[in-house]
């Protein structure tokens, strides 16, 4: 399973992301969306934390402006 890790400050742009990604990868997937717009940390933080929550073999880290 990938676990896709977004650090987000928009809700609706993370929520378009989850979309796209279930139309192109389909049920076996992860999605970790970390608000990141309350009390702002750095990426890299944002970034451990969905690493540690992830519980897939493979993690993909992803701004949640990109499509795919």
């Amino acid at each position: 399973m990938i676990s896709f890790v977004v650090c987000s400050v928009s809700q609706n742009r993370s929520e378009v992301l989850h979309q796209n990604l279930a139309s192109r990868v389909g049920d076996v997937f992860e999605f970790i969306s970390i608000d990141n717009s309350s009390s702002p940390r750095s990426i890299a933080k944002v970034y451990i934390e969905g690493a540690s929550r992830a519980k897939g073999d493979v993690l993909c880290f992803v701004h949640e402006d990109v499509l795919f």
